[in-house]
């Protein structure tokens, strides 16, 4: 994820307010995402919707493999917003689903450490394999990576079965 900017401004040479407004674009894309997928959620409940999402989602980073101006980042920004933005709802309310009720801020804290090392590591191994391959190596191998993932997602996490009392 963080090197999309760097290769736009390195591989690109988009200028400052470039960034800047493709964030915008990718934070209005969201808003749309909220709505649509809150009601989604709703109705398929929220694992199929991180599902649907989280296979979408791996299409974005082979997209950069075809982008050739910073122009062209638009229209994968603008579905990156909009997909995130379902597949992270969707993600946190299945979570709440999976908590135990009396250790949900122990549960999603230990959630969000575990996001947030991922991440990091992410980027490290990113950033040397980029000085290594390349950006569009990276590119390709983070929607590989993303795909694994989701699939594994599919295959391991079940939805918790809801307890009735009486």
């Amino acid at each position: 994820g963080p090197f999309f900017t760097v290769y736009l401004v390195e591989g690109l040479g988009a200028a400052a307010s470039m960034v800047g407004l493709l964030s915008v674009v990718s934070s209005l894309s969201a808003l749309p995402g909220q709505r649509l997928f809150g009601v989604l959620a709703d109705r398929w409940g929220p694992r199929r919707v991180q599902l649907f999402t989280g296979l979408l989602i791996p299409v974005l980073p082979l997209c950069w493999l075809l982008v050739r101006s910073p122009w062209h980042v638009v229209p994968i920004d603008i579905a990156g917003g909009f997909l995130w933005a379902g597949y992270n709802l969707a993600a946190f309310n299945f979570l709440l689903t999976l908590m135990p009720e009396d250790r949900r801020a122990r549960f999603s804290a230990l959630h969000q450490v575990l996001v947030t090392v991922a991440q990091a590591g992410g980027s490290a191994l990113g950033g040397m394999l980029a000085e290594v391959w390349g950006y569009k190596a990276i590119f390709v191998l983070s929607g590989i990576g993303r795909l694994i993932a989701v699939l594994f997602f599919a295959r391991f996490v079940r939805q918790r079965e809801q307890r009735t009392t009486g």
